[in-house]
C-alpha cells in the first residue's frame, strides 16, 4: 500500500507535472542532438539546468512547506497523492 503524504491541489499537481515533462522532453531531444552542434547544444543545456532546477526547488519549497515524512518522494498525477518512497528505493 503506498505511503500517501500529501494530497496536491490541482494547481501545484500542474506545476510539476508541466517541470516533469519537460525535464524528460529536454533529456530525449538530448539522446538524439549531435553534440557537435555547440550553440544549439549549450542553449539546450542552459534550459535544461534551469527546468532541473526549477523541478527540485518545487520538490524542496513544498515538502518544507506542508512538512512531508521521509526523505524521496514520487507523485501520482491521477489522483494528485505524494507518495513517501521506502529509504532503500531512493534513487541518487
Amino acid at each position: 500500500m503506498d505511503d500517501v503524504v500529501w494530497i496536491l491541489t490541482e494547481d501545484e499537481r500542474d506545476e510539476i507535472e508541466a517541470l516533469y515533462e519537460k525535464r524528460i522532453a529536454l533529456e530525449n531531444l538530448a539522446r538524439s542532438m549531435d553534440p557537435n552542434n555547440d550553440a544549439i547544444y549549450e542553449k539546450l543545456f542552459a534550459e535544461y539546468q534551469k527546468t532541473l532546477t526549477a523541478f527540485r526547488t518545487w520538490w524542496q519549497e513544498k515538502s518544507t512547506q506542508y512538512q512531508w515524512r521521509g526523505e524521496n518522494w514520487r507523485i501520482d498525477f491521477l489522483t494528485k497523492s505524494v507518495i513517501a518512497l521506502p529509504p532503500e528505493s531512493a534513487q541518487k
